[in-house]
């Protein structure tokens, strides 16, 4: 297989677009017993049927919930990971002290729209799953009909590994004291250190198979073993949790690594297999997002749907929500991210028939009912690679405000309980 030296093949990484599989496990109070059974039924009365339950052998755990390769954000959170989590909550599951939260980050991107790739995977795993929502009867976990990239430069995951070692005390500090030194989600602070046989090990790793030699298995709290087989990195401290906002910042944490790790590479080295297809397909967008009569839904079906589909000005916007401009500017980008930027058309005040000094409320936003998108074909067993610059980094360093506050307030918190 040839390969080349370019560097136009890198735009198709979108780390917005990163999937997540979570594994969730719970337990019950002391001294009951919730079965997977009870949990099964409560999810197929809530139609939440494309999630399953399975057992799990650990102590303290009486179920673990797998839900589908995702990408999660703040929509997706809302739309398929709370209603789950609340109906198990209902059932009287709780997370003890053993519980761990398991999530699998793909090594490839998503292609194209954020809510379509997770409507498609919905309705993939519903095809899939038993009937009493007891197994998954495929070993492919993403629908066919959903574009990824080409799999992640080697030398970023191995980055994203190192760093998380580098910054081990921090992120341990941030979980429960359970989790700081499961047996089965070892810390991994030795491997960034070339004076230790781990870390000279990660150091010197030229392929994933060399990072599981150097003991990236399952005990600890990167595993690197599914990457043969599900094409995932499995990071396996977090604590498990019902809470979807819980669940969402330690993504993000995550997902800052990998942010961290991109954003340093020099992307002139960048050599990928030259065995690529580039095609275009026609996409429609999605006629809902988020729940119904929520403000994210209805600003969506506005844009989409008023004035024969010629969208919504921010001053209809603005009247309709009782929200400032610059919040529903916001919320246009946060759509663009999901939807592909060729699906929304921006109408400027001029070409609505105002001038400048009119101000920029009467802009317009609309969404599309079909785009066109360009996707890649490709290869997924060749990794490429590429050169990372400046290891003079910190764990903060490009951290959203709002991430280093709650990291802090769960540092602080974890103290105060000692």
């Amino acid at each position: 297989m040839t390969q080349t030296n370019t560097n136009t093949n890198t735009n198709e990484y979108n780390l917005d677009n990163l999937i997540s599989g979570y594994e969730c496990e719970v337990g019950s109070p002391r001294g009951n017993y919730i079965s997977t059974e009870i949990i099964r039924r409560a999810l197929k009365n809530a139609n939440l049927n494309y999630v399953y339950v399975d057992t799990d052998g650990s102590s303290n755990v009486d179920a673990e919930i797998i839900f589908p390769p995702l990408i999660i954000n703040q929509i997706s959170i809302e739309m398929y990971f709370k209603p789950v989590l609340d109906v198990i909550a209902s059932t009287g599951a709780i997370v003890r002290k053993n519980c761990g939260g398991h999530i699998h980050v793909g090594v490839m991107t998503a292609l194209g729209s954020a809510i379509e790739f997770n409507q498609n995977q919905i309705e993939y795993f519903k095809s899939k799953i038993n009937h009493d929502l007891s197994g998954f009867n495929s070993n492919i976990y993403i629908a066919p009909n959903n574009q990824l990239s080409q799999i992640l430069p080697f030398q970023v995951l191995k980055d994203v590994i190192i760093a998380y070692s580098k910054y081990q005390n921090y992120i341990s500090s941030t979980l429960p004291e359970s989790r700081r030194d499961h047996n089965w989600a070892k810390p991994i602070g030795s491997f960034s250190n070339v004076d230790t046989y781990s870390g000279r090990d990660v150091d010197s790793a030229t392929t994933v198979q060399d990072l599981i030699n150097a003991g990236l298995t399952k005990q600890k709290a990167i595993n690197c073993k599914p990457f043969f087989g599900k094409k995932t990195l499995e990071f396996r401290q977090g604590a498990s949790t019902l809470s979807g906002l819980k669940l969402l910042n330690w993504f993000r944490f995550i997902q800052h690594l990998y942010n961290q790790s991109f954003n340093r590479c020099d992307w002139s080295t960048f050599v990928a297999p030259d065995n690529t297809t580039i095609r275009t397909i026609e996409t429609t967008t999605p006629e809902s997002i988020g729940r119904n009569g929520s403000f994210i839904n209805e600003m969506y079906d506005m844009c989409r749907n008023q004035n024969n589909g010629f969208g919504a000005t921010i001053e209809d916007l603005m009247g309709r929500f009782g929200r400032g401009a610059q919040n529903i500017r916001s919320r246009i980008s946060e759509f663009r991210r999901e939807l592909g930027h060729g699906a929304i058309v921006t109408h400027t005040q001029q070409a609505n028939g105002n001038v400048y000094g009119d101000g920029e409320i009467y802009c317009r936003y609309q969404i599309l009912r079909t785009f066109t998108k360009t996707v890649r074909q490709n290869s997924v067993d060749v990794v490429p690679t590429i050169q990372i610059v400046n290891n003079n980094y910190d764990v903060l360093d490009n951290m959203a405000p709002d991430l280093i506050e709650w990291n802090t307030y769960l540092i602080q918190s974890r103290r105060r309980t000692r």
